[in-house]
């Protein structure tokens, strides 16, 4: 096994868990190639149309939309800081460029071209996302684990995995493990 793929698995796992940390609904997430990518994690949508107009017209959904922005940074940044925590060495200027892609084109709606401004949205955002990861860290490398082992999960095979680590009530650890089951 190529330590890039292993380096993709905690990549991927970081996306994954920052999404189901910040309660967004988690899809696929996979460390097969698609393109230029070497592996992806979808989620649900978070930032909305209204969000957007939010910040062209400044009305007052703005904080509403702040908040979600921030929430789709720190997913945009969470693959990289997972995989910087796992094997600093492992990352290169061209990982996470979509990441880095998503995170510039939030940053452009939420200050504009201030880049003071910017540099504090990154630093929040950064701080923000490595406590995440830092916190559940015993959920990234099991979700990792669980790719390196399958490649692809189904949002409710990744959930089942993070949930495995955190003590759970006995009717939702029932609940996961017949999902689990029913889908695998």
């Amino acid at each position: 096994m190529s330590a890039q793929l292993r380096g993709t698995a905690y990549h991927e796992a970081g996306h994954a868990v920052a999404t189901w940390t910040l309660g967004v609904k988690l899809g696929t997430v996979t460390i097969d190639r698609d393109g230029d990518a070497l592996g992806s994690a979808t989620h649900g949508r978070i930032l909305t149309r209204r969000d957007i107009d939010a910040f062209q017209f400044g009305s007052l959904d703005r904080f509403t939309g702040e908040a979600n922005a921030l929430r789709q940074s720190i997913i945009a940044l969470a693959g990289i800081v997972a995989q910087r925590r796992y094997a600093p060495r492992s990352v290169r200027r061209w990982h996470g460029r979509g990441d880095r892609e998503t995170f510039n084109l939030i940053a452009d709606r939420v200050v504009g071209d201030d880049e003071l401004e910017r540099k504090h949205w990154y630093a929040r955002a950064l701080r923000r996302t490595e406590r995440i990861i830092n916190d559940r860290w015993p959920a990234v490398e099991s979700l990792a684990h669980a790719l390196l082992k399958k490649h692809t999960l189904l949002g409710s095979e990744a959930l089942a995995v993070i949930y495995s680590v955190y003590e759970l009530p006995e009717a939702e650890q029932r609940r996961l493990e017949k999902l689990f089951k029913d889908k695998g």
